[in-house]
């Protein structure tokens, strides 16, 4: 069941080097996965990875923290059909706008998760 900590941690490492290289990819996903249709099958993979998370979190080291991402990456994904579609075309509208440079920066954020998410699971 640890797997799923192991799965989740070389998903994040891996898309986030690929979208630190091409900010331009990141950009095209979020306007994407900003659409109606996209926006509930990105909620329910939050939720789905929450759930994994929380199923295998007493399974790898630091099994109160992998809980908490587990929770936050679930809430997150309930929270996100919540939000009006109008919002999400706001900021839609702002991240396009933002410099290339700090388009780089994001996506270390998701390489320092899932990084300590490998750590969890080979500790």
């Amino acid at each position: 069941m640890g797997e799923f900590v192991l799965i989740a941690g070389v998903l994040l490492v891996g898309i986030s080097l690929y979208l630190a290289v091409r900010p331009q990819a990141m950009l095209a996903l979020i306007e994407q996965s900003l659409t109606t249709r996209w926006l509930f099958l990105v909620a329910l993979l939050r939720l789905l990875l929450g759930a994994a998370l929380l199923a295998s979190a007493s399974k790898v080291r630091f099994s109160e923290e992998v809980a908490v991402i587990g929770w936050i990456a679930a809430l997150s994904g309930m929270v996100l059909v919540a939000i009006p579609l109008q919002v999400w075309d706001r900021l839609n509208d702002r991240v396009k706008a933002f410099p290339t440079l700090s388009l780089r920066v994001w996506p270390l954020a998701g390489l320092a998760l899932g990084g300590f998410l490998l750590f969890a699971y080979f500790s």
